[in-house]
């Protein structure tokens, strides 16, 4: 049994845990040092991804509630630009 964690930028993504009938070979230890790190970035990349993401989606819900907002402020000038020519 052989765990393999996943490490990127000093911070533990994930633990591989395999199991084999026989030891590994050097060429098979050394393969999987080589993608344990290939994993990493790419869970650290689908993570970033992932954050980006939620951004857009706040982002654009903070567009609407921006623009909501700015309608109700032209409405309201328009409203007191009205009572403020209808009086002398």
């Amino acid at each position: 049994m052989v765990a393999i964690p996943l490490v990127f930028e000093g911070q533990t993504l994930a633990v591989i845990e395999l199991g084999s009938m026989s030891p590994l070979t050097s060429a098979q230890q050394q393969f999987l040092t080589v993608s344990r790190k290939t994993i990493a970035i790419l869970i650290s990349s689908a993570q970033a991804h992932e954050h980006i993401q939620q951004l857009l989606v706040e982002t654009k819900a903070q567009e609407q509630a921006l623009k909501n907002q700015q309608k109700v402020l032209e409405q309201n000038n328009l409203d007191l630009a009205e009572l403020a020519s209808s009086r002398p």
